[in-house]
């Protein structure tokens, strides 16, 4: 028995086998081009350069990478929220069942004022499970803005009360969904235009329009860019690693709070303190939390002040390890509830050589219901991805590979990181997955100084017509029926296949 990569019931692993593609001479032939949806063949690694488009895979294993390949990107529509710098972005699941997924941006900094507005970007499911309006036109996406930018008021004493976050930008946030559907929203640090640091804690359970203040002055140092992450399944517990204190101090310290940010307990220095500090690294849980309360997360790159370059000023430069951490939840010293395990051999090396495979929080995401990592690297026009799980052999701490891709090349801005924060800053692309459900197609969802995209059904579709024409050959030789085929076997390899007839489908 084998099961589909979309959580559906096991499937007999003749219809989750592996598919050949034709070759890239049949393709170009044929004049469909490779299956160009898939990630490369040659990993892309530090230590060579990188000559041309890889080749693309032979192979692949139908109803994956939905978001790529021939899916497309479509420009939402403009949004006042722009232009914006070091803001915060969030995917989120529907508040209900049948509702519509979200995109979230809060805060950060616009004409050299600090914003602490919070702007929705509903995403239509695709598929099947498109809505139209009464024309038959499917629902676009639509902004909307969820909490306007507010200065406060100030009392009858002169004193300023805030019902919500002071504007910030380079701040941490996250955002986590218990087992019973409630979802937390947490607003952590920040930077704020005077130059100086936060170290409060804000906390919202209705998508963003009310605000709690969990922690006014948490116990661990002012700071911005900290990367934060909460337990999937268990939101009220949230981390906290590195950051930027006053004078660009690197933090190199882990908090823990069991409590949604109201108390914190520093845990034991983490072994990736010992080769430096960083800040604005990603923080992404990791499926599979165990029986036995654990909860796993990986920390992924982040920056440093390179000063061996660049004098006592230094240059930004991005960090290419990754550490994975597992949280004992009900470990007896809470000082000692993470360890940490690095990935791959090579996580001390740093600086140029290396910064072209660097991460920060902004430019990676972890695929919602899956274990695939994409990333956007520095100087590409187009998007990697990689396995979440520690590589087995090679000194990389992640083979990232080339997702080819519709639309990239000519849709994604390109170079090189100068090291300058203000200029990364303002051409930084900002890389999201969203999914509804394990039943529905995920989407890509990148924002670029001068739009946000979002992937569609394009390659759902190719997929669907293809495993179509293998269930007719295989009604032909075998005698396989098909609608058992249609009926059956697509919405076990498929999300959004007529999910409303699933249940009542005949077997035979």
């Amino acid at each position: 028995q084998g099961s589909s990569p979309h959580g559906f019931p096991p499937v007999p692993r003749l219809f989750a086998m592996s598919v050949r593609a034709p070759s890239a001479a049949a393709a170009a032939r044929a004049g469909e081009g490779a299956m160009d949806g898939r990630p490369s063949a040659r990993p892309l690694r530090a230590s060579s350069p990188w000559i041309g488009p890889p080749v693309s895979l032979s192979t692949f294993r139908i109803g994956e990478y939905l978001w790529l390949g021939r899916a497309g990107l479509d420009e939402a529509p403009d949004s006042e929220f722009f232009p914006r710098q070091l803001y915060g972005a969030l995917t989120l699941p529907p508040a209900k069942v049948g509702f519509a997924a979200s995109l979230l941006l809060l805060g950060g900094m616009s004409d050299k004022r600090c914003l602490n507005d919070v702007w929705r970007l509903s995403l239509p499911r695709l598929g099947a499970q498109r809505l139209s309006d009464a024309e038959g036109v499917p629902v676009p996406p639509r902004w909307s803005v969820v909490s306007p930018h507010s200065d406060g008021e100030v009392d009858a004493h002169g004193r300023r009360l805030l019902r919500k976050w002071r504007g910030r930008f380079n701040f941490g946030c996250c955002a986590a969904q218990s087992m019973c559907g409630g979802l937390i929203i947490y607003v952590v640090g920040g930077a704020l235009a005077t130059g100086g640091c936060l170290n409060d804690v804000w906390a919202s359970e209705d998508g963003g329009a009310k605000w709690f203040c969990m922690s006014a002055e948490a116990p661990w140092s002012k700071r911005a860019a900290p990367a934060v992450c909460a337990v999937s399944s268990r939101p009220d517990v949230v981390v906290v690693a590195g950051g930027m204190g006053p004078a660009a101090a690197l933090c190199k310290d882990v908090w823990v709070s069991s409590d949604a940010g109201s108390t914190w307990t520093e845990l034991e220095q983490p072994p990736w303190a010992n080769i430096t500090g960083r800040y604005r690294s990603a923080l992404l849980p990791l499926s599979g939390e165990g029986e036995d309360g654990t909860a796993r997360m990986l920390l992924l790159g982040g920056l440093f002040i390179d000063g061996g370059e660049g004098g006592y000023g230094g240059f930004e430069r991005l960090l290419h390890d990754a550490w994975e951490c597992h949280l004992d939840l009900h470990a007896a010293s809470r000082e000692r509830m993470a360890s940490w395990t690095c990935w791959g051999a090579n996580s001390e090396e740093r600086g140029r050589a290396w910064a072209h495979l660097g991460i920060e929080s902004a430019t990676a995401a972890l695929e919602p219901h899956g274990s695939t990592l994409v990333a956007r690297l520095p100087s590409r026009d187009f998007l990697s991805v990689a396995a979440a799980a520690k590589p087995t052999t090679g000194e990389e701490p992640i083979c990232w590979q080339q997702a080819a891709a519709d639309d990239q090349r000519r849709r994604l801005p390109t170079g090189s990181r100068d090291g300058n924060p203000e200029t990364a800053s303002m051409a930084l692309t900002y890389v999201r997955i969203s999914s509804a459900s394990p039943q529905s197609i995920p989407r890509l969802v990148i924002i670029t100084p001068a739009a946000v995209l979002l992937s569609g059904g394009g390659e759902w579709k190719r997929q669907i017509r293809f495993a179509m024409l293998f269930g007719l050959r295989f009604e032909a030789l075998f005698g396989l029926p098909g609608a058992l085929w249609r009926g059956r076997i697509l919405p076990a390899l498929f999300p959004a296949v007529a999910p409303s007839r699933r249940q009542t489908m005949p077997l035979a």
